[in-house]
């Protein structure tokens, strides 16, 4: 009996401490799915130019993965919206390859655009950003993997200016690039199904939704495992 008590008020205090992650996660999926519900059945594709993204499928069709994941870090690096880059992956690739391929673009990306702010671009960006790169600094010098994971949740700011002067500021790697990729799920996964939406038939969208649920408890998950 005591112990069923203890498990409900740990329950509860986790909740606490985390429910307005896990409802942003959520808030994000849930909008995600009715956005592209909205597209597939409302006609709204036809004033979507996807002229582009077929033409770049027929002239790479034999491998359409590596030639849409080599453009679209080199993209992110340099600046490319990543959800531009999550809209193309679900038209292409359909929603849940589309946001893996998407997401794994731009963190790679983002990898790119560390390393060459860190050891190439340092001495650059310091005097122009310093403020920025000290605020970056004192954010993101202690648990950087849950205030990563937060900054990334917003949809806000420029990612590629927060990329460099992230890297200008040396913070820790691996807990960056962690909660950037997991942060970025939430987001892309919206746009992957803005491009699915239009042309995904109406039956895959609850295998779709399934998914991505699934994604929200992993997160969640190991937001609880990092406390």
């Amino acid at each position: 009996m005591y112990r069923h008590v203890l498990n409900r008020k740990q329950l509860k205090q986790w909740w606490l401490r985390h429910r307005l992650t896990i409802k942003l996660i959520l808030g994000f999926l849930l909008l995600g799915i009715l956005i592209s519900a909205g597209i597939h059945y409302s006609g709204l594709s036809q004033y979507f130019n996807l002229n582009t993204l077929e033409q770049f499928r027929t002239q790479f069709a034999e491998n359409l993965a590596l030639n849409f994941l080599l453009l679209m870090i080199l993209g992110t690096a340099v600046g490319l919206p990543r959800q531009i880059c999550a809209f193309s992956a679900g038209y292409l690739f359909g929603a849940m390859s589309g946001i893996f391929l998407a997401t794994t673009a731009a963190i790679l990306g983002c990898l790119i655009t560390i390393v060459i702010a860190r050891y190439g671009l340092r001495h650059l960006l310091v005097p122009k950003y310093q403020q920025q790169v000290d605020k970056i600094h004192k954010l993101l010098a202690h648990q950087t993997f849950r205030k990563t994971l937060m900054v990334r949740f917003i949809p806000a700011g420029n990612n590629f200016l927060f990329n460099l002067c992230a890297g200008a500021a040396h913070v820790p790697l691996k807990p960056y690039l962690l909660g950037s990729y997991l942060g970025y799920i939430p987001q892309m996964s919206i746009f992957a199904l803005m491009g699915s939406g239009i042309k995904m038939q109406s039956s895959a969208q609850f295998s779709v939704s399934v998914v991505l649920a699934c994604i929200a408890v992993v997160i969640a998950w190991s937001l609880k495992s990092k406390q």
